[in-house]
């Protein structure tokens, strides 16, 4: 018997025909079987009669052996594999219901959204329905969803997410604010989440009440005109910008009621929204049209 004839991976017969060893054929046994790959032509990853659990694997004498997984992942196809969610972005509020589709869910198993376990309503082994909790992105408003498969014992490799960024209606309630501060200001919109953040003029508000479409938020006194807010979730998951204007200063009565002559008496002026920088700097009055010397000035007086 000649081995070296059958490339030394086959016993020569009497009749001079090559009878290959597992894994090996040709005429010489030079060649790599069907779903064997490699100098050594090892089985494809999950065994020459299922190799890659059904899909194709790169077989021959200069294969690589790599699974073209579409059905599934890791090395043998046999991970569960998540192709995507709907709707495509997470939502916020906890409750609305995601669809996950993919591959090899098995009949049962866990979700993991950003490595906590989620209730499951709906679960076959191609999508899987839960509903979302109080999960809040991470810094970059992403998150990270993995499918563990019981029947299997695998877990599917990390699909990464983005959060539904928060909307803001371009109104507020009351339509202007008062310069004076601490009265409440309600912002309505969507995607709140269960822990939303309003920002105005890039300074955090005190929140007071928020529910799945509303937030009410103290205000901070300021200086008049307008200021900018937005909704933030997390560090970085922002809303669109809104403009909110601060309502104009009010004159509610004067002291002394009457004047005289020009230059006479000290005259004070209450109401408000007179702003939080009420000093003579930043404060103007005028009397009859004609402009006067503000000597010092409150939220409420000047």
């Amino acid at each position: 018997m000649n081995t070296t004839t059958c490339s030394n991976a086959g016993v020569c017969a009497a009749d001079g025909t090559c009878d290959c060893n597992t894994g090996f054929t040709g005429a010489d046994c030079s060649q790599c079987a069907l779903n064997y790959y490699g100098s050594t032509c090892r089985p494809c990853p999950g065994g020459p009669t299922n190799p890659c659990n059904g899909e194709v694997c790169d077989y021959g004498k200069t294969g690589t052996g790599v699974c073209s997984c579409t059905q599934g992942a890791g090395n043998d196809c046999t991970l569960p594999f998540i192709t995507g969610i709907t709707p495509t972005s997470m939502p916020s509020l906890p409750g609305q219901l995601v669809t996950i589709t993919g591959y090899q869910f098995g009949g049962s198993g866990t979700v993991y959204v950003n490595n906590h376990p989620a209730l499951t309503q709906t679960w076959t082994d191609s999508y899987i329905v839960f509903p979302v909790s109080a999960e809040q992105p991470d810094d970059l408003g992403n998150g990270v969803l993995k499918v563990f498969n019981l029947l299997t014992n695998s877990t599917s490799p990390a699909f990464t997410f983005t959060f539904q960024a928060p909307v803001l209606s371009a109104t507020v309630s009351p339509s202007t604010v008062p310069c004076a501060g601490f009265g409440s200001v309600r912002f309505t919109g969507s995607n709140f989440g269960t822990n939303v953040t309003i920002y105005w003029n890039g300074t955090q508000t005190q929140k007071s009440v928020q529910t799945a479409t509303t937030v009410d938020v103290r205000v901070s006194a300021g200086a008049g005109g307008n200021l900018i807010a937005w909704a933030q979730l997390g560090n970085s998951l922002r809303s669109n910008i809104i403009q909110v204007a601060y309502s104009a200063p009010q004159v509610s009565r004067t002291s002394p009621a009457f004047l005289n002559t020009p230059g006479g008496p000290r005259l004070t002026v209450q109401g408000s929204n007179f702003g939080t920088f009420a000093t003579a700097g930043n404060l103007t009055a005028t009397v009859g049209g004609l402009p006067c010397v503000v000597q010092q000035g409150t939220r409420n007086d000047t």
